[in-house]
């Protein structure tokens, strides 16, 4: 009984102490260094989502496969253009085209790096 209460009191601290820095981090923490924890622990994402999630992906990302540009020199090269707002840390490229030209912004100066890293594979 005494070991459930002192568990449920930890998870209450814990639950507490996320919502604090949640809502009141920036004060103490700074905007940049967020930005930095939050590309840090998101590097991986796409590796655990696409193992999940990959199947999904494959169907909706499929139209772009038989899209065709209305630019004329896209068109030549049988290539689209593609702009993705909120990249983070690329989970999405594996399934875009071959020959699509990608232009993605991020908000998070921190995912740049990583985002390049995705392109060169």
């Amino acid at each position: 009984m005494i070991l459930e209460l002192l568990g449920f009191s930890l998870v209450l601290v814990l639950v507490f102490i996320a919502w604090f820095l949640l809502k009141h981090g920036h004060r103490y923490i700074g905007t940049e260094n967020r930005h930095k924890f939050f590309a840090e622990f998101f590097k991986e994402f796409p590796v655990f989502h696409n193992a999940k999630t990959g199947f999904y992906k494959k169907e909706l990302f499929k139209p772009l496969h038989e899209m065709e540009s209305s630019f004329p020199e896209l068109r030549k090269e049988k290539a689209i253009r593609i702009l993705e707002i909120g990249a983070g840390p690329g989970a999405n490229m594996e399934f875009y085209p071959k020959n699509a030209k990608l232009i993605v912004a991020d908000p998070n100066p921190f995912f740049k790096e990583i985002l390049e890293s995705v392109f060169k594979k």
